[in-house]
């Protein structure tokens, strides 16, 4: 495997031509020697990301036969947290059928889970996706602090690697990082989560009229949109604009945001764009609210 990077670096593109495997990782990335460290468990490759406390390991192995690949995904899933963690009750997610048609495997699974102990790079926890497709598995793991994975950082830099797999054994991998960061009148490109400077300055305006209470209403539903699953590049259709401009009106509703969300929304086009409406809102919300 090789990581292949952009133009800035801010992406890199890691590749695995002979099984037409690729995935973008945001956020610096650097390959590292693949010398396998005694504390963790044996990888192909090893991906370690500067903007993100993340390191990020690939495996490629033989697919057991005769066995059911959903029933398989979930089955190496679970041993691999298993061995990985003193955690007893492990929650295996398997992937959606979206999220398997958009990566062309036949079956995938997930869990985080905190690990024994803390890491060769200092992470304590750390997320395993085993992906099945033909006669071969891929096993990912993301190591990182637990605490990281209730950061805007974490979400923007997962979804976005995550819209990103594709296994095409048929196709060679592409030859260049793709485009993670769509164009958006909110959100700066990176996983950074910086609101665009106008942006920022409207969060202090609003936050000036609205009530000192009102973050504790309204957080959790932010906080829905801006920790969501779907990949930066993810657009919205109208039903979903809608809904989610309601879903904000009736949370803001007596404020003076009402005004600026009708206003904003026909801006809102993607996923990264939800996010940095929501930030702006939830800046503006929290700057109302009394400091300590």
């Amino acid at each position: 495997m090789r990581l292949i990077l952009s133009n800035n670096d801010e992406t890199g593109l890691l590749v695995d031509p002979q099984n037409g495997f690729s995935m973008a990782l945001a956020g610096h990335p650097y390959q590292t020697v693949t010398l396998q460290h005694p504390e963790l468990p044996r990888h192909d490759a090893r991906v370690m990301i500067k903007d993100v406390p993340v390191e990020v390991r690939l495996r490629v192995d033989p697919r057991p036969e005769s066995i059911q690949a959903t029933a398989l995904a979930g089955a190496l899933a679970q041993t691999f947290a298993a061995n990985r963690t003193r955690a007893e009750a492990l929650q295996i997610q398997p992937a959606q059928e979206t999220q398997r048609r958009s990566w062309g495997v036949e079956a995938a699974a997930s869990a985080i889970y905190p690990l024994k102990r803390f890491d060769p790079s200092g992470a304590d926890t750390e997320e395993v996706l085993v992906l099945v497709h033909a006669q071969k598995v891929m096993t990912i793991t993301r190591s990182f602090p637990g605490a990281f994975t209730d950061s805007l950082r974490w979400t923007l830099f997962n979804t976005a690697s995550n819209g990103s797999i594709s296994w095409k054994p048929q196709e060679q991998p592409p030859s260049t990082p793709p485009a993670l960061w769509p164009p958006s009148t909110f959100l700066e490109p990176g996983v950074h989560g910086r609101l665009k400077p106008d942006r920022r300055a409207q969060a202090r305006a609003l936050g000036s009229t609205l009530p000192s209470t009102l973050i504790q209403k309204v957080a959790p539903r932010l906080e829905t949109l801006l920790y969501g699953s779907e990949a930066p590049a993810y657009r919205l259709d109208e039903p979903t604009r809608r809904f989610m401009g309601d879903y904000l009106l009736e949370a803001f509703d007596g404020t003076a945001a009402v005004g600026f969300i009708k206003a904003h929304l026909p801006q809102v086009h993607n996923a990264h764009d939800s996010r940095g409406l929501a930030l702006t809102l939830l800046l503006a919300a929290g700057q109302a609210a009394p400091q300590p």
